[in-house]
C-alpha cells in the first residue's frame, strides 16, 4: 500500500512538472493553499508577492490551478494570483525579468503562527517503575500497578511541513489501598511525521516533562511526602484525519521522571519506621486521543 501511495505522488509530481511552466505572483493578501480540488482542507498561506509554480491547466470549471510549494501539490484559487506567459511577461501587469523576480520574490510557504493550530486531549496509562513497585511492597500493596493520565497540548503544525511542536500539561494519578499519588506536569513535545496525508499519519515524538508538585500520600497516617521531577518522553502514534478539523489518534511511548526530594519517605510497620526512596517513576505509556484544529 505504501509503495503505491508513494508511486502516484511521484506520478503527479512527475506529470505536473512535465505540464507545468507558468510562474505567477500572489497578488491577494494571503492566499489559501488547499490540499483539494473541492477547497474543503486549507494547509497553508502564501504571503502577498510571493512567486510560485502553477499548473497550465484550470480546474474546478477554469477558478483553481495546481500549485507546487516544498515539494507538495496543492490548489490555488485564480482570483488570488497573476500568471506570468511565455515571455515571462505578468498576464495584465507589468513586465518583469527573471532577475527582477528571483530577487525579489521568494518561492516559500508561509507559516503563520496564528493558523493550522490543534489542540490535542489524551487519556492513558502508564507503568510505575521499580521505584514505586519497592514502596509498594513496603506497605503490603499491589506491584506492578499503572497510573493514569490525562493530557492537554496545543501543536501547531506548519503547513507543507513534516514536523511540529506542541505545550501542554498532564494530571497523572495512582490510588492503592495504602499508597497514593497525584502529580499535575507541564509537557513540551516535537512531532516528526514519516508519513503524512489527508487520510492518516504515522508520527514520531519526543520531549521534556516536569512538575514542583508529585506527592505521594501514605492513607492511614498523616503521611505526605512532596516532590519534584524532570523527565523526558518518546514515542510514536497513529492518526486519522490529521489535516482535517477532527482527528484521533492511538500511540505507545515511554516517560521517565527523575524524582528530587523523595529520598526518605517514612514508612511505619510494627518495628518503627522504614524509610522508601523513590528516584525515579514511570515507564511504558499507552493512550488514545482526538484532535481539533481552531
Amino acid at each position: 500500500m505504501r509503495q503505491l501511495v508513494t508511486f502516484g505522488f511521484l506520478f503527479l509530481f512527475i506529470s505536473f512538472n512535465a505540464h507545468a511552466s507558468k510562474w505567477a505572483i500572489v497578488k491577494s493578501t494571503r492566499a489559501v493553499i488547499y490540499s483539494d480540488m473541492k477547497l474543503e482542507s486549507a494547509i497553508g498561506y502564501v504571503r502577498n508577492g510571493r512567486r510560485i509554480k502553477v499548473g497550465e491547466v484550470p480546474r474546478k470549471r477554469g477558478t483553481i490551478l495546481p500549485v507546487v510549494v516544498s515539494g507538495r501539490i496543492g490548489y490555488i484559487q485564480i482570483k488570488d494570483i497573476a500568471i506570468f506567459d511565455n515571455d515571462n511577461q505578468l498576464i495584465d501587469g507589468p513586465q518583469i525579468t527573471e532577475h527582477t523576480v528571483e530577487g525579489t520574490f521568494k518561492e516559500e510557504d508561509e507559516d503563520d503562527i496564528s493558523q493550522n493550530n490543534h489542540v490535542l486531549v489524551q487519556g492513558g496509562i502508564m507503568a510505575v517503575g521499580d521505584d514505586w513497585n519497592k514502596l509498594a511492597e513496603l506497605v503490603g500493596d499491589e506491584q506492578n500497578v499503572s497510573a493514569k493520565y490525562l493530557s492537554i497540548l496545543f501543536e501547531h503544525r506548519a503547513p507543507f511541513k513534516n514536523f511540529s511542536y506542541a505545550f501542554g500539561a498532564s494530571f497523572y494519578s495512582l490510588e492503592q489501598a495504602q499508597l497514593q499519588m497525584k502529580t499535575l506536569s507541564l509537557d513540551g513535545l516535537i512531532f516528526w511525521r514519516p508519513i503524512y496525508n489527508n487520510i492518516f499519519s504515522v508520527d514520531l515524538y519526543g520531549g521534556f516533562t516536569g512538575s514542583a508538585d508529585f506527592r505521594v500520600i501514605l492513607k492511614g497516617v498523616s503521611g505526605e511526602f512532596k516532590g519534584s521531577y524532570l523527565g523526558y518522553k518518546f514515542g510514536g502514534q497513529f492518526s486519522l484525519f490529521p489535516k482535517s478539523r477532527l482527528g484521533f489518534m492511538a500511540g505507545v511511548g515511554f516517560t521517565q521522571f527523575n524524582m528530587s526530594g523523595l529520598n526518605e519517605i517514612q514508612i511505619p510497620n510494627t518495628e518503627g519506621n522504614v524509610l522508601g526512596t523513590l528516584t525515579t517513576f514511570g515507564g511504558v505509556n499507552l493512550y488514545g486521543g482526538m484532535s481539533y484544529r481552531f
